[in-house]
């Protein structure tokens, strides 16, 4: 967790992010704190993304975590606000609905990933149907 909040180096956070959104929750700790911590302080669009993406992944939504995705769907950098949509949607929080549609042209692409309006879009499929359209990265070939 100290890795997360205090490593200079940008890809040992992003790991961190990443090992701390598959922590199991029979552990001791809770590792929601310092996903929250790293998606509202961490310099990396890309740390904060993996944050809110791990944040998902929780599968469990508090008035904290709502609120830290409600202000990453705001975030100038598209890595965060793609991952704060995707965990918006898991989280079913619908109360956001009205922020979650104001994005549904947003043409912001996180790097191997697709846009932000695209993201909208699956998440509003999901809340509708039930069923999350099955996406796959662009390819890298031009």
């Amino acid at each position: 967790m100290a890795l997360l909040q205090h490593d200079p180096g940008e890809q040992v956070r992003r790991e961190a992010a990443h090992v701390l959104k598959r922590w199991s929750s029979e552990r001791d700790l809770d590792p929601t704190p310092h996903l929250l911590h790293a998606l509202r302080h961490d310099p990396s669009g890309r740390v904060r993304g993996e944050a809110a993406e791990g944040l998902g992944w929780r599968r469990r939504g508090t008035t904290r975590v709502e609120a830290a995705l409600a202000e990453g769907l705001a975030d100038a950098d598209p890595h965060p606000r793609l991952w704060c949509l995707y965990a918006v949607g898991q989280l079913s929080l619908h109360a956001l609905r009205p922020q979650v549609e104001a994005l549904v042209s947003d043409p912001g692409r996180a790097e191997a990933w697709w846009t932000v309006g695209e993201e909208t879009s699956d998440v509003l499929i999901w809340w509708d149907t039930g069923t999350w359209p099955d996406r796959s990265p662009p390819s890298n070939e031009d």
